[in-house]
């Protein structure tokens, strides 16, 4: 397996095509034996990491989150990364802004593309969300549309709201969305 360019083999699966593929644990790469050549190494998807939220946070409002992203924490390769996307539940609501400076991922993962612009970031709202659990999903894509992602769960808790009337047509409402439950009486 040596000679073959294999570290540390383990793991094996094959396609209908007569390709079989063979996952190597320590260069984090998987290698292709085609029927026309001996071994072909497939690209490791792009790695991203998410610094903030932290896992199981509770987040209110508008909350900045943040990470990093490279091409992979393998081996250094020629792709850059081209897009960072958001997912919140399975949705898609925005694209990251990418490139901020992280010399200290960069110090640890020498020689990668885009060094040390690989920090990105986005402001998440989730006031509108409702109270419980969800999911934050960042997708990396790079420059020939390999993808990694990396995703943590965090929970909202909506306060309960409280609209006093004071003085018939004195009312303040929340800015957030809100449900008015009234009664009326003379």
């Amino acid at each position: 397996a040596t000679a073959a360019g294999l570290d540390l083999p383990d793991g094996l699966a094959a396609d209908a095509l007569g390709n079989v593929y063979i996952g190597d644990k320590a260069s984090f790469r998987i290698r292709q034996l085609t029927p026309q050549y001996p071994i072909v190494a497939v690209a490791p998807p792009p790695s991203v990491w998410i610094d903030a939220p932290a896992a199981n946070a509770t987040l209110s409002g508008t909350v900045a989150i943040s990470g990093w992203a490279i091409e992979s924490i393998g081996a250094a390769g020629p792709n850059v990364i081209s897009s960072v996307t958001v997912f919140l539940d399975r949705t898609q609501v925005g694209t990251a802004t990418y490139g901020a400076s992280r010399p200290d991922v960069c110090a640890v993962y020498p020689g990668r593309p885009g060094c040390p612009n690989v920090g990105w970031s986005y402001n998440l709202n989730v006031a509108s969300l409702a109270s419980g659990s969800h999911t934050l999903k960042i997708v990396v894509t790079d420059a020939v549309s390999n993808t990694g992602f990396s995703q943590v769960t965090f929970t909202v808790s909506q306060a309960p709201q409280t609209i006093t009337f004071a003085a018939p047509g004195a009312v303040t409402l929340p800015a957030s969305p809100f449900t008015l439950n009234a009664t009326a009486s003379s």
